[in-house]
């Protein structure tokens, strides 16, 4: 699972497959294949999806919402994605409700605290990935820190057994001789 972004004219949230749109909103299918074919970065993958050049994940009409989906835009995608909405009169909406107007800023208008708040996404998502990253290290931490340890009991053990064997050794070559 992960995160989706829309373009879509219904600037309404949440907008659910359940309700029926709005048609003066929808943007029809047929709109969004001519866009496709105008546009010289996008190649048609499949029956309602277009590639962008040289990005892995497609974007994708869905009759659903009448809206276009992506997911797990990054920036640069949702600049895009914003590109087309122009083109499309359209809006670029988060899969909170958020309404994009830059690749990393967007606004909530159904949260008037947030109505003039500008908020910003990291260029990329390393702070997504902070927890997972510290976890690791610490297990790398741990892990040397354990390594660490049975290397110090092997040692001890080792030197015991030595020590062992060097006074249980001699005092049987002593009743061989």
């Amino acid at each position: 699972m992960g995160y989706t972004a829309y373009i879509t004219r219904d600037r309404s949230y949440p907008f659910l497959a359940s309700d029926p749109p709005n048609s003066v909103l929808a943007i029809a299918v047929d709109e969004w294949l001519r866009l496709v074919e105008s546009d010289t970065e996008l190649i048609p993958a499949g029956e309602r999806a277009a590639q962008w050049r040289g990005h892995e994940l497609p974007f994708e009409y869905q009759p659903e919402t009448k809206s276009i989906c992506h997911h797990d835009p990054q920036p640069n995608v949702i600049e895009k994605m914003l590109r087309l909405a122009t083109t499309l009169n359209a809006v670029v909406r988060g899969g909170d409700g958020e309404i994009y107007t830059t690749g990393t800023e967007f606004h909530w208008p159904e949260r008037p605290d947030f109505e003039t708040q500008r908020t910003s996404l990291p260029a990329s998502k390393p702070m997504a990935y902070l927890p997972s990253v510290a976890g690791f290290i610490a297990m790398l931490t741990f892990d040397q820190l354990f390594d660490s340890l049975l290397i110090t009991l092997g040692a001890g053990a080792a030197a015991v057994l030595i020590t062992a064997l060097l006074l249980v050794v001699p005092s049987l070559w002593q009743r061989t001789a």
